[in-house]
């Protein structure tokens, strides 16, 4: 006796065919982009690819159910990502250090993340947890469009959680713009901001820090971070230079007094 076709089966069938047609269609655009070599679509692929790939229209109910769940999932290790970028921010910073060695902490491991242009060491060490942020609203914000055409309704709790949580790391009252709230420079900027203003406020009156902090934030001042190592044209730092050197720009101590075990001098 023959059954039925099951509905389990066509649902997954449904969904592993509009898993296929995303794939394909993802797959597509990688190869478009390398074949024109667009630097501005690489970007779109690799930070927004909703904008690159077609997502099949209607899709079953079962399938909102399980895109559903997995919007909630990743609100959800959102919310509890603080924990974990804690985490790799400070193994980011115990790397830096046994490279440079050099102790980061405080203000000096704030100056530390940033660019060059801003008295930084130029590494691309930003602060995961400040990025996130600022990656997460700005991925929300491009995709509105189409998690709209998905969802009948959507919660925008989330996304109010972040923006209060934006808020606080800028230090502001007001969000971007609408037609600017797609990017994230735009969000991050802010927050930037907000860092090189704490940085500056560390100092608080010692003279010494703020004229260093002058001294390194003008034009060509980090040059030497960007120059190319080279013994051939003497740009060659041996590590104990390069150390000193370090300190100096972060204002971290170079040397700290030793205690010897033995005789106790």
């Amino acid at each position: 006796m023959s059954s039925g076709p099951n509905v389990a089966d066509e649902v997954s069938r449904d969904e592993i065919l509009c898993d296929n047609l995303v794939a394909a269609s993802f797959e597509k655009a990688v190869k478009n982009t390398v074949q024109n070599n667009d630097e501005p679509q690489w970007q779109k692929v690799l930070f927004f690819p909703t904008q690159v790939v077609s997502v099949p229209e209607n899709p079953n109910c079962a399938r909102k159910a399980s895109l559903a769940t997995t919007i909630k999932q990743a609100v959800a290790d959102y919310e509890s990502a603080p924990a974990c970028l804690d985490e790799f921010d400070d193994l980011v910073r115990v790397a830096l250090e046994t490279i440079t060695n050099t102790r980061l902490h405080g203000p000096v491991l704030l100056q530390a993340s940033f660019h060059v242009a801003r008295g930084g060491l130029g590494f691309g060490v930003r602060r995961t947890k400040a990025l996130a942020t600022s990656a997460f609203l700005a991925y929300v914000f491009s995709t509105r469009t189409l998690t709209a055409g998905i969802f009948e309704s959507c919660s925008d709790e989330a996304i109010e959680a972040a923006v209060d949580l934006w808020k606080r790391q800028a230090d502001c009252t007001d969000t971007p713009p609408e037609p600017a709230r797609v990017h994230h420079c735009v969000w991050d900027h802010a927050v930037l901001e907000n860092d090189t203003k704490k940085m500056w406020a560390a100092t608080g009156t010692d003279d010494r820090n703020k004229a260093r902090l002058n001294a390194i934030s003008s034009k060509y001042a980090g040059a030497w971070l960007n120059a190319l190592p080279s013994n051939v044209f003497g740009n060659w730092l041996d590590d104990q230079p390069f150390r000193i050197s370090i300190g100096l720009w972060l204002g971290a101590k170079v040397v700290e007094q030793h205690r010897c075990n033995n005789c106790a001098a």
